[in-house]
């Protein structure tokens, strides 16, 4: 019985249409997010566009927050579309970790310093996806516009988390112990010494209740009721939003290949 219900969600899942809006939003920010790695990596390891690399890197730099903003409140929207939640969760826990993994044990041993990745988006991804594949009952109960208020007070209470206490605008404000932030125990909630460095770092506080948000909003948006554009096919777009994953996972080495190439042939 509990197997037949099961094939009926997933039915009732690809039926539906497809939000092709979510795809094009997905893709741009994948591509601007490859353009921002880019100029890093050109600005850090090749002489050749050094200069380039470095002043629009900066330029580009309070885009990079924006760009990340959206893509977290998306995956947290598309949480709930998926047909095997527990199952994309878990795998995208395991390439979060190979993450890090490679960039803390590999790549210093390559020269490439500064490189680790104790806890990026991909791993914020992972642990807002797990929470919604386990405690989806608990999603279900909370009413959409509660949810929507709730994440969104929260995600700015916890934003000065690295500032050493919680509140807005001064209101409600609770100070951290200083005595934490002389470990590096807990980085993932936010929490770390000034020696601290993880080259993509995204921690629960606050980025999880920009997730949360992302999925309540999802929870109040019906998918067979939205204006026409939102089903529009956007080919290249859309092709790179449904791709995201493995362009994250390529992105960076294939353009330090292509640098590599292009100050080799200029020399």
């Amino acid at each position: 019985m509990a197997e037949h219900n099961d094939i009926n969600a997933v039915a009732s899942i690809e039926e539906k249409p497809r939000l092709e809006f979510l795809d094009m939003m997905r893709g741009i920010c994948v591509l601007l997010m490859v353009v921002y790695h880019g100029l890093y990596v050109l600005s850090q390891y090749f002489t050749v566009g050094q200069a380039f690399g470095e002043r629009w890197y900066n330029t580009f730099q309070p885009l990079q927050v924006i760009v990340a903003s959206i893509f977290i409140m998306i995956s947290g929207f598309s949480a709930q579309l998926s047909a095997k939640p527990r199952l994309r969760a878990w795998l995208l826990v395991c390439i979060s970790l190979a993450f890090s993994l490679v960039t803390i044990l590999i790549l210093p041993l390559f020269g490439f310093e500064n490189t680790a990745i104790w806890f990026g988006i991909l791993h914020l991804l992972a642990c807002g996806k797990l929470l919604y594949a386990y405690g989806k009952k608990m999603f279900d109960v909370i009413p959409g516009f509660v949810g929507v208020i709730v994440s969104l007070l929260l995600f700015f209470y916890t934003a000065p988390v690295g500032q050493k206490f919680f509140g807005i605008f001064g209101a409600l404000r609770v100070n951290i112990p200083e005595a934490l932030y002389q470990s590096d125990v807990l980085f993932f909630l936010g929490i770390k010494s000034p020696n601290f460095v993880s080259w993509d770092w995204f921690p629960l506080l606050p980025w999880l209740f920009l997730f949360m948000f992302g999925v309540f909003v999802g929870r109040m948006v019906s998918r067979d009721d939205l204006p026409e554009y939102c089903y529009r096919k956007r080919p290249f777009l859309g092709l790179v939003g449904r791709i995201a994953l493995p362009i994250y996972i390529l992105h960076v080495p294939a353009l330090y290949g292509l640098f590599s190439l292009v100050e080799t042939i200029a020399r």
